[in-house]
């Protein structure tokens, strides 16, 4: 399975995709700070909106992501 190559901003943070979901990272040291896990799959488009990161996946879903659940 390849990985997706979704790339978004919002919230202070860079948020990017792959084959597992979306890591976090801090623009100011390139470091990833937290993930989203969303499980195997591949993830494409992000989309920031106040809060949630809309997300679509190589099989045409379109995924509704609170950002607030990230984990360290």
């Amino acid at each position: 399975m390849g990985s997706g190559v979704g790339i978004t901003t919002g919230g202070g943070f860079v948020w990017a995709s792959d084959e597992t979901g979306i890591a976090t990272i801090d623009p100011a040291t390139a470091a990833i700070v937290g993930r989203l896990p969303l499980g195997a799959a591949e993830y494409y488009e992000l989309v920031w909106d106040d809060g949630v990161i809309w997300v679509s996946t190589r099989t045409g879903s379109i995924l509704r992501v609170d950002s607030s659940k990230a984990v360290p």
